[in-house]
């Protein structure tokens, strides 16, 4: 339950931070005096979802490498370490943040998971790490 309010902690912090920068961007735009149709929109946000699976990678994989944690499992005293209990180096905190996507896709399953399998998450299957609780 901790590692799902401080993944929910995390969505939102980067879901504000992604709604600043796409007001920005549009207001912006509207500031330069040019009128702003529905298919400009539209390519706004093609450009901007690339942006945003930009910015969740860089935030899940620099904020876990090194045995830190994001912000949400920092709030709950959580941090993501190796099964032996290693640090994650950027190369697996980057293949994690990828694999979160696997978690997402396959929800139900991933649930099922975290209840049968004591916490463990898709993409800690395939990076072989745990969330441990600080000093642990």
């Amino acid at each position: 339950m901790m590692r799902f309010l401080a993944f929910s902690v995390d969505l939102m912090l980067l879901s504000c931070l992604a709604a600043l920068i796409f007001a920005a961007a549009i207001f912006g735009y509207l500031a330069s005096g040019k009128g702003f149709s529905f298919p400009q929109i539209l390519c706004t946000m093609f450009v901007f979802f690339p942006f945003f699976g930009f910015l969740f990678l860089f935030y899940f994989t620099s904020l876990t490498t090194g045995g830190e944690a994001t912000v949400g499992k920092k709030l709950f005293g959580l941090r993501v370490v190796r099964k032996d209990g290693s640090e994650l180096g950027p190369a697996r905190a980057l293949v994690r943040s990828i694999s979160y996507l696997i978690s997402v896709s396959f929800l139900l399953v991933s649930i099922l998971m975290v209840l049968l399998l004591e916490g463990t998450t898709p993409h800690d299957l395939i990076t072989d790490t745990q969330v441990v609780r600080e000093g642990m």
